[in-house]
């Protein structure tokens, strides 16, 4: 898998990337806090939910990554 964009905020404490699973792209984000690191990956294609505010929502392919998929993310 490789990152398809990755972007940076403008303090660089989070960084957003996009990587391409093959049908599609996942996000995985990284945060950096001075006590703490989070990262967050994605464990499906999509979401049934919907919220305005989040781009998985609108994609239209529904399926769950498979364990190879998450962890190489």
């Amino acid at each position: 898998m490789k990152p398809a964009i990755t972007l940076n905020s403008t303090d660089n404490q989070t960084k957003k990337i996009l990587v391409d699973v093959g049908d599609t792209c996942v996000e995985t984000t990284y945060v950096d806090y001075p006590n703490k690191h989070i990262i967050c990956f994605s464990s499906m294609v999509g979401c049934p939910v919907g919220c305005q505010f989040c781009v998985s929502g609108q994609s239209k392919t529904h399926r769950l990554l498979t364990v190879d998929e998450m962890i190489k993310q």
